[in-house]
């Protein structure tokens, strides 16, 4: 864990794997974010040549583009896990390789945080998009504002823990929390969401932050539940004892009894049934009839009713005009 006082600015990790088109994506959607100070430190798991020269394009950009490469292939945990290690700014982002920030990103998640000094973090939604350029699903679209402890937690366990792609945090929530759990696996990102939410208050935002990519090489896209169970129970029977929650109280009870529905479909899937875990996020056999699409996402993206004439909200007109991805 790096120690000592955190510097100025905010850190945008990017651990990544011999995908250098999408790398390049993605360390471009940092470079146009207007915040200053901002660093992208690109972790290469096994050095990949064309990954390394994807990086120097970026040389005289306004954010500063800083790589590392491992002699070997660590693997993916571990490569997330060093790469946190190393941070040493006051604040940090966590973007995969093949996802990317939207514009304005960066600066909405800081502005909201100097407004909370005691926010561990500050998240907005994630737009699930497939490689046609079509929004298929919203994700973390909560109320804005602030959640206290252990009202947020609680909450986390009702609506789903955030992408973290689109949460900027605090070194502290680092600090407080401690690294990814190895052992967590697929699920090391929910896992880490839980214990920084145990430990204070975070805020939440109506604007998107950032894209996930849906594609068919992401094993993150197609995922099985044979790569969540029993890793889901795992992380809820860690809660359960975290000392960093009080031991007696309503609001524990209620996330007692909110972590057990939780893990309760899972659950109900035989082990080695990755199918049917699948079948849960693949998109429809109808996926690429952009008509069926259109009939089917609406719902999920409709802004709360409103008045006749009057327009939508800003954050529902971005989702809206939302159609293509470049």
């Amino acid at each position: 864990m790096t120690r000592g006082r955190p510097t100025p600015g905010v850190t945008v990790v990017i651990p990544t794997y011999r995908r250098p088109d999408m790398l390049r994506r993605a360390i471009a959607s940092v470079t146009v974010q207007r915040y200053p100070r901002t660093l992208v430190a690109v972790y290469d798991n096994a050095g990949d040549p064309a990954t390394e020269a994807v990086t120097t394009e970026f040389a005289g950009s306004a954010a500063q583009v800083r790589y590392h490469a491992h002699g070997r292939n660590i693997g993916a945990n571990p490569n997330f896990i060093y790469a946190l290690d190393r941070i040493e700014s006051e604040y940090f982002v966590i973007l995969s390789d093949d996802d990317f920030l939207l514009p304005g990103s960066l600066e909405r998640g800081m502005a909201a945080l100097a407004g909370h000094p005691d926010a561990l973090f500050v998240a907005s939604p994630v737009l699930l998009v497939d490689p046609g350029g079509r929004v298929l699903k919203v994700e973390g679209r909560w109320p804005p504002g602030l959640y206290e402890k252990p009202r947020g937690i609680v909450e986390m366990a009702a609506r789903g823990h955030f992408m973290w792609i689109g949460t900027t945090f605090r070194r502290r929530a680092l600090e407080l929390a401690g690294n990814l759990d190895p052992s967590a696996g697929a699920v090391s990102d929910m896992d880490f969401l839980f214990r920084v939410a145990a430990r204070g208050t975070f805020l939440t935002i109506v604007e998107p932050g950032a894209v996930f990519g849906w594609h068919p090489s992401s094993t993150s896209s197609l995922p099985g539940i044979d790569q969540f169970w029993p890793a889901w129970k795992q992380v809820a029977d860690k809660l359960r004892i975290d000392a960093a929650l009080p031991p007696d109280s309503r609001g524990r009870a209620r996330l007692d009894r909110r972590l057990a529905g939780y893990v309760a479909a899972p659950a109900q899937i035989p082990p080695g049934k990755a199918g049917a875990g699948r079948s849960l996020a693949r998109p429809p056999p109808d996926a690429d009839d952009p008509g069926a699409v259109r009939r089917r996402i609406p719902d999920s993206l409709r802004a709360p009713p409103r008045r006749a004439g009057r327009p939508p909200s800003k954050g529902f007109r971005r989702l809206e005009g939302y159609t293509a991805v470049t």
